[in-house]
């Protein structure tokens, strides 16, 4: 009786012991998602038509992990609908945030450099226009780290015209600047504004190591609410959206990147 009763004792303590080695292991396993890469000759994705449900809207935010490949010194769209917003490396190399509407736009950008000399950077975004002249809401961090000067800001406060007839991923709407980059769980949510001054913010989608987050099946939590845009690797199936806004279609051939944010 007593060999048996310990013989239980024993097993129900390795059994807890497996239980807790096992959460233990699934806790510190990092969240790893693929990058891929946009060959900067005949790579793009094309939405064929506005996003599903999309909305106008006077705020917006985005994240997304880039590395660039090449084309220092030519401009390179990264996110764009024309008339709307384009998320972009200009000629300048900076990284640059434009949204309008037909008479009114806001312009920031990075203040250093974003090159293939960089290698791998995350990038925080959102704004808020409905803030008169010189005064409207504009972030933008580089890996953790406030990095923003405005461009243009001489409107009175507006709505961004979200709603489109198409949106490119990798070069604008007409295919010109095509993207020499690789880049992963891209995240862009119209109509949602973060304010990512705050660190707890940040960390939704960049934990303490520099590393990216998991931002749920849809991308759901950092918000609760799916973004319009949450693009995800490998390559295969990168043009399917994982927001709201239905999947793109992709010309040319997508590759997975030879290194991740996550390496």
């Amino acid at each position: 009786m007593r060999n048996s009763l310990l013989h239980a004792i024993s097993s129900s303590s390795l059994a807890v012991k497996d239980s807790l080695l096992e959460e233990r292991i699934t806790f510190i396993t990092p969240y790893v998602t693929g990058a891929v890469t946009f060959d900067g000759t005949n790579d793009l994705m094309l939405r064929g038509g506005d996003l599903t449900n999309n909305a106008d809207s006077n705020v917006g935010s985005l994240s997304l992990w880039l590395k660039m490949n090449g084309g220092t010194g030519s401009s390179l769209g990264i996110m764009h609908a024309s008339g709307g917003y384009f998320v972009s490396r200009p000629s300048t190399n900076k990284f640059r945030i434009v949204v309008a509407n037909s008479t009114s736009n806001l312009q920031f950008e990075t203040v250093t450099n974003v090159t293939s000399s960089t290698g791998w950077v995350h990038v925080l975004a959102s704004w808020n226009t409905n803030f008169s002249a010189g005064n409207k809401l504009r972030q933008l961090y580089l890996n953790d780290v406030s990095n923003v000067t405005t461009v243009a800001d001489a409107a009175a406060a507006f709505n961004v015209d979200y709603t489109q007839t198409n949106h490119a991923v990798g070069s604008m709407v007409n295919t010109t600047q095509k993207l020499n980059a690789d880049l992963a769980d891209v995240w862009f949510a119209p109509g949602q504004y973060i304010d990512f001054s705050v660190q707890a913010n940040r960390r939704k989608f960049r934990n303490g190591f520099g590393k990216p987050v998991y931002l749920g099946t849809n991308g759901e939590l950092p918000t609760g609410t799916a973004p319009r845009i949450f693009l995800q690797g490998p390559a295969s199936a990168f043009a399917m959206n994982k927001g709201t806004g239905g999947n793109f279609t992709v010309t040319g051939t997508l590759t997975d990147a030879l290194t991740s944010q996550s390496d």
